[in-house]
């Protein structure tokens, strides 16, 4: 049993959102399996809010403010979306050079919020404005709507997570740079037990100390 405590080892439930899980967060997962052969992690990605006791789940990263339920929490960063639009489409039908723009864009929409789906709220500075767009393609999966973005389709308001590899490779290009969403905080969360197994403690002090090293 002491063995077991110390050494991180065994099964490691892991849920992330499908928007997290295919950006670095995602990235830095497949990091942790490279640095610790002994523990199989399995990734849940899914865009629910998962009961962490009833499913199993060691270890939980979740995008936002938390709602009060006992689980242990630690905060490991932030994360924001922005504008994002392939060259093809820019070449073709030009760069908005101010939020209100958009309007006459074809933009890539998210259907998970039913309220937002036809807007985007951007940010700059104290600044916020609410532009109103419309569409060839929206999807209710944030990989949909980034795969439709880079094949040209539109713009599309994607997580910085995401996209970075593909702005530094030319198949996506920032649109409106200095605009984007409010930060939004990102934990790992834990649930609310007194013992935390050694893996479990592993995998928090790979996140923090690899988000602490090159933040998001």
């Amino acid at each position: 049993m002491r063995r077991a405590e110390q050494e991180p080892s065994g099964l490691l439930r892991v849920t992330i959102s499908v928007g997290l899980g295919l950006g670095r967060i995602g990235d830095l997962v497949n990091d942790f399996v490279r640095a610790h052969p002994k523990i199989e992690v399995d990734l849940l990605l899914t865009s629910r809010v998962v009961d962490l006791t009833t499913e199993r789940i060691d270890v939980a990263i979740r995008a936002g403010r938390l709602s009060s339920s006992g689980h242990k929490v630690r905060r490991i960063g932030e994360s924001e979306f922005r504008l994002f639009a392939s060259p093809s489409y820019l070449q073709q039908h030009g760069t908005p050079a101010r939020p209100e723009e958009l309007t006459h864009h074809a933009c890539l929409r998210l259907t998970f919020s039913p309220e937002r789906m036809n807007t985007f709220e951007l940010h700059r500075g104290k600044r916020r404005v609410r532009v109103p767009v419309r569409g060839p393609f929206s999807a209710n999966e944030i990989g949909a709507v980034h795969k439709a973005a880079l094949s040209g389709l539109g713009i599309a308001f994607l997580p910085i997570t995401i996209c970075q590899a593909d702005v530094e490779e030319g198949r996506l290009i920032p649109v409106l740079p200095r605009w984007s969403s409010e930060r939004t905080p990102l934990h790992l969360v834990l649930p609310a037990q007194p013992f935390v197994p050694a893996k479990a403690r592993a995998f928090v002090d790979f996140m923090r100390r690899a988000l602490a090293e090159q933040p998001l």
